[in-house]
């Protein structure tokens, strides 16, 4: 997406109607006492899945199919509100929450630690939801920030449709994506990340696996304690804050928030510990989440949002690498229980798929019910990012040896080809070549050639053909 994309794009964002009808509606949230934002709050559409969430500054924005309508507004320890939205308001609603009161009564639960209590309750919960549950779906909308040290170099967002499974787990498949720089390279030692479950008994981060804080032997994997009771859709919610009893298993230190009166858990917070695996030239690499439930039918909590921040520090001896920061927002809509799932992404493999027509596909961001908007200052730094930054400038080392011990902070997006002209076959999606068969999409044939050109050169093209849906694919 170039500067000319972006302020076309936040222009667009602006007026109160958007493409094929439907209407855009934006608004902010705050606290009805002393006017602060209220990050991260809920809204939906009344009676329906539509959804989204406010960025770190209480602001949000969501498409809605017509007017007028009935926003729900909902955010932890505060009094949940019914909002009519019209043609008057639909550019700049605000919206005020009052906190309430949290009644200090007593939580009665069995065992000598009440936390340890409420976790089993917890679980056995989770377990009673999901005893149906074979599958979910939902559109996400995923923006990554990527900083040298505190200075933006690279903005990536996607349009993603988020399937999850018991056996498979999380799986993605981006169907619209652009980058800003253009053509600024791939990150090597951080990525957006698949939306996880953190409800999951197992939890893939950066490739590792953690036991979840609802995992069914949870209580031997953490200590757990109560912490402070708040009030959601006049119910009491208990914060209950958990960390590791080994230092050496992979698990989470963080806390989530469970409604007390039927102990499904509307939001969690976590950290991996220990960090996620590293290897050489990564020294560290940390990672927090947060991730908040909604409510679908009777008693079953599916993913609203994920919320990370990650750190990256990498190098060899003798050259100093600016610190690689970056915070990611993803929002998730139109959720789906129990579709049918396409044979590819129903068993374990990739956490994440690209489409062959992603960079083709930039209509689906003007209709994504699960966009967030930016925040002022990160609106400015967009706006402001070096347009002919690339990642090799922004990581650049520095010391007596960085010639010497440099380390590659790209890599390609594409599969390595040969310097002589192929034909290939594959049976997965990846790089635009395929033939695979699913029962939703029906046969994918497809055939890629490819080859070098002059010194480091290569050139490929590939096409294909969707025998159920009747159209084609095609890349160069």
């Amino acid at each position: 997406m170039n500067r000319i994309h972006l302020i076309f794009l936040f222009a667009l964002l602006l007026t109160p109607l958007a493409v094929n009808g439907q209407v855009v509606v934006r608004g902010t949230i705050l606290d009805a006492r002393d006017g602060r934002p209220l990050p991260h709050a809920t809204i939906q559409l009344e009676g329906t899945i539509r959804g989204t969430v406010a960025n770190t500054s209480g602001q949000f924005l969501m498409t809605i199919p017509a007017l007028p309508a009935r926003l729900e507004v909902r955010f932890i320890g505060y009094r949940s509100q019914i909002v009519s939205v019209t043609r008057d308001n639909v550019a700049a609603l605000e919206i005020a929450l009052e906190a309430v009161a949290v009644n200090l009564g007593e939580v009665v639960v069995s065992g000598e630690n009440p936390a340890e209590g409420i976790v089993r309750n917890a679980i056995a919960a989770k377990q009673r939801m999901r005893r149906h549950l074979r599958a979910t779906y939902a559109d996400t909308y995923t923006r990554f920030l990527l900083y040298s040290d505190f200075d933006l170099v690279q903005m990536n967002e996607s349009v993603r449709g988020s399937w999850w499974t018991p056996e498979g787990g999380s799986r993605e498949v981006i169907r619209a994506e652009r980058s800003e720089p253009a053509r600024s390279g791939l990150f090597r030692f951080a990525g957006p990340h698949p939306v996880p479950d953190l409800l999951d008994d197992t939890i893939e981060v950066l490739g590792a696996s953690y036991a979840g804080p609802l995992h069914p032997n949870a209580l031997e994997f953490y200590d757990f304690t109560m912490g402070p009771s708040r009030e959601f859709d006049d119910q009491r919610v208990i914060d209950i804050y958990f960390s590791p009893k080994s230092t050496t298993r992979p698990t989470f230190s963080g806390y989530m928030a469970v409604l007390d009166s039927t102990f499904a858990v509307v939001q969690v917070n976590a950290r991996p510990w220990p960090s996620t695996d590293i290897t050489p030239p990564v020294k560290l690499h940390e990672v927090y989440m947060e991730q908040r439930f909604f409510e679908v039918g009777d008693s079953l909590w599916l993913p609203r949002s994920l919320f990370v921040q990650g750190t990256v520090e990498f190098g060899r001896a003798g050259a100093t690498y600016p610190t690689a920061r970056y915070e990611q927002v993803s929002g998730m809509s139109l959720h789906a229980v129990n579709p049918p799932v396409p044979d590819s992404l129903a068993i374990k493999g990739s956490p994440v798929v690209v489409d062959p027509l992603a960079r083709f596909n930039g209509d689906l961001f003007l209709r994504n019910p699960s966009y967030i908007p930016a925040t002022p200052r990160e609106a400015e730094q967009i706006a402001t990012m070096d347009p002919t930054m690339r990642l090799e400038r922004a990581f650049r080392p520095e010391g007596l040896l960085a010639n010497y011990t440099a380390v590659d902070v790209t890599e390609e997006a594409e599969e390595d080809l040969s310097p002589k002209g192929r034909l290939r076959l594959v049976n997965r999606i990846t790089g635009g070549d395929w033939f695979w068969y699913n029962r939703v999409d029906g046969w994918q044939p497809g055939l890629g050639y490819g080859g070098g050109i002059g010194d480091g050169g290569k050139w490929r093209v590939s096409g294909g053909y969707s025998v159920e849906r009747a159209r084609p694919s095609y890349k160069a």
